[in-house]
């Protein structure tokens, strides 16, 4: 494994001149020479040497590490891996360069092929990116169980949300981690999966049986309404359900 610079003959003034980037030299694992353009920086492309000696040795597992890097690199250093084979070519090199943001669209796509009601697919979708935008999640390898956690935690509270939004937001943003491993679009642990549900032990709405005043008031409005399903307020047993 090196690193050099390409030298080529400046035809205008005869003189021997350095091309730009930085080259990385090295043998893969079918001991083929392959020259690979990296970057302007040297260190950049040091730092790249370094993650393409843990790709030959990585036996095709990545780990959070280098899917971060590897999605973070120019798509046409990312195609040359890709074809030198130290990347598979399925679906894990496809999506590894997507954003959260994207995936999550994909991912509601995937819910209206499934038929799902309009109303919870925006909810989800709502929730999910709630989530992505307020610790910061660009891409699979940022997410983190704890930093999720802490951020639905700071929201909850008598002026904010309750139990019940901080499991929904969480069961939301849990299930979208499952799907992008259960999809091949990223490698790992699920990094959500110490991530509990909490139990509810407060109610936003407390509810209690009717006093007698307002089963009346009920059984009122309901005999003064119009019929609905073939039936009135009239019926044989209408109120038998109210107590009355």
């Amino acid at each position: 494994m090196k690193i050099y610079k390409h030298t080529f003959h400046d035809k205008k003034t005869g003189k021997k001149k350095q091309c730009k980037a930085w080259y990385i030299s090295f043998t893969d694992n079918k001991q083929i020479r392959r020259q690979l353009p990296a970057f302007p920086s040297k260190k950049a492309t040091e730092r790249a040497a370094g993650k393409i000696e843990e790709l030959l040795g990585s036996q095709g597992i990545l780990n959070r590490d280098l899917q971060k890097w590897i999605a973070e690199i120019p798509s046409p250093m990312r195609k040359r891996l890709v074809k030198y084979g130290l990347i598979g070519d399925g679906k894990l090199s496809e999506n590894i360069g997507k954003t959260l943001l994207v995936h999550l669209e994909e991912y509601c796509d995937g819910l209206k092929a499934d038929r799902r009601k309009l109303k919870y697919i925006q909810q989800v979708q709502k929730q999910i990116k709630c989530i992505l935008e307020g610790c910061r999640f660009t891409t699979w390898s940022d997410i983190d169980g704890n930093r999720v956690k802490t951020f639905l935690a700071k929201g909850r509270g008598p002026d904010g949300h309750g139990e019940r939004t901080y499991n929904s937001y969480l069961q939301a943003f849990r299930q979208f981690c499952s799907w992008l491993i259960r999809e091949d679009r990223v490698a790992g642990n699920n990094p959500m999966k110490a991530q509990k549900l909490i139990k509810q032990t407060t109610f936003r709405k407390v509810r209690r049986a009717l006093t007698l005043s307002e089963q009346q008031s009920l059984l009122k409005a309901t005999e003064a309404a119009p019929k609905r399903f073939h039936m009135d307020g009239h019926e044989p047993g209408a109120g038998l359900s109210f107590g009355a």
